[in-house]
């Protein structure tokens, strides 16, 4: 006898009871059960094994959010400011990875792959990147996804291979994500079909998450650090005699003023007498 997935769960091509997985901005609690996530939390994953992630400090978010974009932060300011994704693609699949900004879709079309096709994305961030497929159906053993995380943008050096796929449900486990790491930044997603036959191809879900999620702003002459033994964001200020813009995020921003120098070491300190040098802002800026 058939029997229905819980509420707030879908089942993507099988039929198989484990594959009921939970939805986007619902967690299970262990019983079977798929519960919206509470304000303040958000989940950008399917299934069962992946709980609700809290919003960054002082930003909150509606129950049964879906992703970091919907915690906002008081005041207004964006969270997602300093985040910045790139990505690319090429080949004869479908060239349109991104449904937004900082998180999107990467699939093979509407329709069943071609054959021979060769499809690469590529996705970079200053944040993490967690890819997850929702729908996989390719032909066992000769059509492959692989995902891999590397070192470089070429993907030339530094590469961790991370899934290699093939077939469908039960073959691939949907509940897997794939993450970036900051020693390897960049996600190379490729797909391959043979001369044989097609099938529907699949979809993947991406999203980033990561501490430049942030409401903290620091105004100029400061920047944000992180406390390494609360993991609470604050600002600092600029070492003496420099200065920094609006929304720095690491000390290195910090510029030494107008007729001070870095040279030898990284104090700023004034300029010999018969000595100037015209780089930054005046002292006190």
């Amino acid at each position: 006898m058939c029997v229905e997935c819980p509420a707030n769960s879908q089942l993507p091509p099988s039929n198989t009871a484990t594959a009921c997985t939970c939805n986007t901005g619902f967690s299970s609690r262990g019983d079977g059960s798929c519960y919206g996530c509470d304000p303040g939390t958000y989940r950008n994953a399917l299934g069962w094994q992946h709980a609700c992630s809290v919003c960054p400090a002082g930003s909150t978010s509606p129950a049964g959010s879906v992703g970091i974009s919907q915690c906002a932060c008081a005041g207004g300011v964006d969270v997602a400011e300093n985040v910045s994704v790139v990505i690319s693609c090429s080949g004869s699949c479908t060239c349109a990875p991104s449904t937004s900004e900082k998180n999107g879709v990467i699939t093979d079309g509407s329709t069943a792959y071609m054959n021979n096709a060769q499809c690469r994305w590529v996705l970079a961030s200053n944040v993490k990147i967690t890819l997850q497929f929702s729908i996989f159906e390719t032909q066992i053993l000769s059509d492959y996804v692989v995902v891999k995380r590397c070192a470089t943008t070429l993907c030339d050096s530094g590469v961790q291979e991370l899934r290699r796929l093939s077939g469908g449900s039960p073959d691939v486990d949907l509940n897997t994500i794939s993450e970036t790491t900051a020693e390897y930044p960049f996600m190379h997603i490729v797909f391959t079909s043979d001369a044989a036959r097609t099938f529907d191809g699949f979809i993947a879900n991406w999203w980033t998450s990561g501490s430049m999620y942030t409401c903290v702003r620091c105004g100029p002459g400061l920047y944000r650090v992180r406390s390494a033994t609360t993991g609470l964001e604050s600002c600092a200020l600029c070492p003496a005699h420099s200065y920094s813009p609006r929304g720095s995020n690491s000390v290195v921003e910090c510029k030494c003023n107008a007729g001070y120098s870095a040279l030898p070491g990284p104090d700023c300190t004034a300029c010999r007498v018969g000595k100037y040098i015209q780089t930054g802002a005046p002292d006190g800026a």
